[in-house]
């Protein structure tokens, strides 16, 4: 039996968009179009190209993210029943919740990707301790839970979730030639911030080193807020905002850069140092989450102290063109290595396979996707 699989998430803005656009054309190709569904928030369907020509049904989002998960979760059963699939794969937290609550939980299988744990966030530690909880209770209800980096692996392992439950698939994006200038006539450094203008993200953060070296650099900010009660702090005159984005625009405003800024103060994963490493350009990032085992200091990028605009100061002003340019190449290699949306895309395929078929081996077509490049089965 071939995958079907129904895509569940209660918000794509950001991350989740970007991963979904690296698989969907994938499975669309592979099982076929018809084999690939999409239940998703009806006013973000734009940030996602790739859903055309696949079976897309959306839920009015027009509301807090509890009422959310109740609408998916009244949909759900309609359209299981309409569609079929013999897989259902949760995409972050909130559809996590409303797709493995015990007792309603679909026919399907479901794969669970919380896209980085929520109680891995700057929170209290109460807080945290609940959504562990919470995890601990829904994990038996997903055959597998997937983490998207090595730190969510040991992070869920911490939390105390059952290890055979959890598997290692980091993410992965395609191979695509970088496009865009790569000086200024002035010859200051363009730094690059790219993602949701929030706390988490360390905008302010950015902001602020901007601000202290007005007259020694450019900052772009590419990205936006996610929730109405989030403002953007007032931007110093060396910043230019550009707003969301297509990928293909957001891939040229990286290629422009002469690095990306990650001031997180938590991170799942931080898919666009990946896609900044693709374009051979180094990243500069806090020591946090997913990012840790992503930047490896004065090799293929630059690691700063969390919540510190000092650090970020101090090693922004210790760059040049010449050590950028040398971590860059690092930076590409490093991609190459382990990151391709290929790797990810096989590994995807071989856990929905054990989910639908758990006792059975690989035919001898599906052996010949889930081999690497340059060693396809005959």
């Amino acid at each position: 039996m071939w995958p079907k699989v129904l895509h569940v998430a209660e918000t794509i803005k950001g991350g989740i968009a970007s991963y979904l656009d690296e698989i969907i054309p994938y499975q669309a190709a592979q099982f076929g179009a018809g084999n690939v569904g999409l239940l998703l928030p009806r006013s973000q369907l734009g940030e996602l190209p790739a859903a055309r020509g696949v079976r897309v049904w959306t839920f009015d989002d027009d509301c807090g993210r509890p009422r959310r998960v109740l609408r998916i979760r009244r949909m759900l059963p309609a359209v299981e029943a309409e569609f079929g699939p013999n897989v259902v794969h949760a995409h972050g937290s909130f559809a996590g919740i409303a797709t493995r609550i015990p007792g309603l939980a679909p026919r399907a299988p479901v794969v669970y990707c919380s896209h980085g744990w929520a109680f891995d966030r700057e929170s209290s530690r109460l807080k945290n301790a609940v959504i562990a909880a919470i995890e601990r209770l829904l994990a038996p209800s997903a055959r597998v839970i997937v983490c998207i980096s090595r730190h969510d692996y040991r992070s869920g392992l911490r939390a105390g979730i059952e290890p055979t439950r959890l598997k290692l698939v980091e993410n992965g994006i395609a191979d695509q030639a970088a496009q865009g200038a790569t000086t200024r006539r002035d010859g200051k450094c363009t730094w690059l911030f790219a993602g949701r203008f929030d706390r988490q993200k360390g905008v302010d953060i950015f902001l602020e080193a901007m601000r202290r070296m007005q007259h020694e650099c450019h900052g772009v900010l590419l990205g936006g807020t996610v929730l109405a009660d989030e403002t953007l702090a007032d931007v110093p005159p060396n910043v230019a905002v550009r707003g969301w984005a297509p990928r293909d625009e957001v891939q040229r405003e990286i290629a422009a850069a002469d690095a990306i800024v990650m001031p997180s103060r938590w991170e799942g994963f931080g898919l666009i140092a990946i896609e900044a490493m693709r374009a051979s350009r180094p990243v500069i990032a806090t020591r946090v989450g997913g990012l840790g085992d992503l930047v490896i200091d004065g090799w293929n990028g630059r690691v700063v102290e969390p919540n510190s605009v000092d650090s970020l100061v101090k090693v922004l002003r210790a760059c040049n063109r010449a050590s950028l340019a040398g971590m860059g190449e690092n930076a590409r290699r490093f991609y190459l290595a382990s990151y391709t949306a290929q790797k990810l895309n096989r590994a995807l395929f071989r856990l929905y396979l054990d989910a639908v078929r758990p006792t059975e081996p690989a035919t001898l077509h599906e052996r010949h996707w889930l081999a690497p490049a340059g060693r396809r089965a005959v």
